[in-house]
C-alpha cells in the first residue's frame, strides 16, 4: 500500500525513483491505493539495495516521513 502521509503522490513517486533509474508503473488497479515493485530478468542482492535506496531518496525528495502503508 501507498504511504499514509499527505506528501506522497504516486507521479511525482514515479518521476523521483525514474530519475534514480528505477521503472515502475504509474497506475494502480486495487481497491487500495499501492505500488507493485517487479522486475524483469534476474534481479541481484545489489539490485535490490540500489532500488530500496532509491525508494528512500524518493520519498525523501517528496517529504514523506511518515511511511506505513495506508
Amino acid at each position: 500500500h501507498q504511504p499514509s502521509d499527505p506528501n506522497f503522490a504516486l507521479q511525482p513517486f514515479v518521476d523521483a525513483l525514474k530519475a534514480r533509474g528505477v521503472l515502475i508503473s504509474n497506475f494502480f488497479n486495487t481497491q487500495a491505493p499501492s505500488f507493485r515493485i517487479g522486475c524483469i530478468g534476474a534481479v541481484t542482492p545489489d539490485d535490490m539495495r540500489r532500488a530500496v535506496a532509491a525508494i528512500d531518496g524518493a520519498l525523501g525528495d517528496l517529504g514523506v516521513t511518515r511511511r506505513q502503508a495506508a
